[in-house]
């Protein structure tokens, strides 16, 4: 409208040192902004109406026609039973009255920004760095600063980059997995650490030794790798001397083609090399097969694990942070506004439904729930005792 002004960008490259948060997590920063002002503009609009409200209420009672005011006529009947609210404050009235059932701070402050808390907690993990008595935090800030460095991006940034990693902490639908490391420690994190080294480990120098040994058989023969069909390129030759670096190696159709079909060579291939082969071709076809018997048997887990090892030190780190953050809004007497949708849960999965908004201490006898684009999957089922038992 005219009140706004718009930009264009057309063909607009930026650098990567300019770069705010993650690539493709623009909408997502834009949302972490636009957040706190829906609120604020909500609230507004909301003290707006329930102004103007009652100031139609006064005009009621100032006026009168045939002798008596307005509210007389019953133009205005019971105006005080109507209330305006925001599924946030609904959230902190119903909080409120299990304060004392859910061992909330006396007066405690309702943070909408957590971006400002986020930030406390994340310098807090920074300035363990180096300190001896917390070797596992320097560990872990370096790996993050190195995975940092690969993406090219700056050292400087790490502390905004560790904040806006640790942000999906907080968001439902990813709380509920986050929550499940509060009872693992430091050590436990190492020690899972190692039990998947061991195992991919052990999976990675199984089928390296077998195809080791396939291709030394294969050697003592006095038949090149490259004698086979295809060469170097792909083929046999491709996948035995490939796997003995990179146990992800695919088994393809050239391979199947050998293993199944006997097309090991080409039709140029001296007859001399195809005898030879013949006599351990037995042992060879053999030795792929158990390769690709360990493979379909464990290669899932492995690749699985393999992610997961290189990403564990952020997982306790993520730990570290929410600690961190739990810590600044209990030292400041604060409770962050989405831990009340999840307190809300707690009681709606533990509680008889009715005895949940008895405790609010009023009755309505009609509801209008609106906005639904904006309410999270958590806020919905918070919501749903109301809708079922009305």
């Amino acid at each position: 409208n005219g009140n706004h002004a718009e930009i264009t960008l057309d063909n607009v490259r930026v650098p990567k040192s300019n770069l705010i948060g993650e690539v493709g997590g623009g909408f997502a920063l834009s949302q972490v902004r636009l957040g706190p002002g829906r609120i604020h503009h909500a609230t507004r609009w909301i003290a707006e109406a329930e102004r103007a409200f009652d100031m139609l209420c006064e005009r009621a009672q100032s006026r009168a026609s045939f002798g008596k005011s307005y509210t007389k006529h019953q133009i205005i009947h019971e105006y005080s039973d109507f209330s305006v609210k925001t599924i946030d404050s609904f959230v902190n009235q119903l909080v409120s009255a299990f304060t004392d059932d859910l061992n909330l701070p006396f007066n405690y402050e309702i943070v909408l920004d957590k971006d400002t808390v986020m930030l406390e907690a994340v310098e807090r993990i920074f300035t363990k760095a180096g300190d001896a008595e917390h070797k596992d935090i320097t560990r872990m800030l370096e790996n993050f600063a190195l995975d940092k460095a690969e993406d090219g991006k700056s050292w400087n940034a790490m502390p905004a980059d560790l904040a806006a990693f640790s942000d999906d902490m907080l968001k439902d639908q990813y709380y509920p997995l986050v929550s499940k490391l509060d009872d693992l420690k430091i050590g436990d994190f190492r020690e899972i650490h190692h039990k998947i080294r061991t195992f991919t480990k052990w999976f990675e120098e199984t089928v390296q030794q077998k195809a080791t040994e396939t291709q030394q058989l294969i050697e003592a023969q006095g038949i090149a790798i490259t004698d086979f069909s295809y060469g170097k390129a792909s083929g046999v030759a491709s996948y035995i001397g490939g796997l003995q670096g990179d146990v992800t190696k695919e088994y393809g159709n050239r391979i199947r083609a050998a293993v199944e079909q006997d097309k090991w060579f080409s039709k140029k291939t001296p007859k001399p090399i195809i005898e030879r082969f013949e006599s351990i071709k037995a042992v060879v076809v053999s030795a792929v097969n158990e390769i690709e018997e360990l493979r379909e048997k464990h290669f899932a887990k492995y690749t699985l694990l393999e992610m997961l090892s290189n990403d564990m030190y952020k997982l306790a780190l993520l730990k570290k942070v929410k600690e961190e953050f739990d810590a600044v809004l209990a030292e400041n007497n604060q409770v962050y506004l989405a831990e009340f949708n999840r307190l809300i849960l707690q009681i709606v999965l533990t509680e008889p439904v009715p005895f949940i908004y008895e405790r609010l201490g009023e009755k309505f006898n009609h509801i209008l729930i609106d906005e639904f684009q904006d309410t999270s999957d958590m806020q919905f089922y918070n919501l749903l005792p109301l809708i079922e038992n009305a």
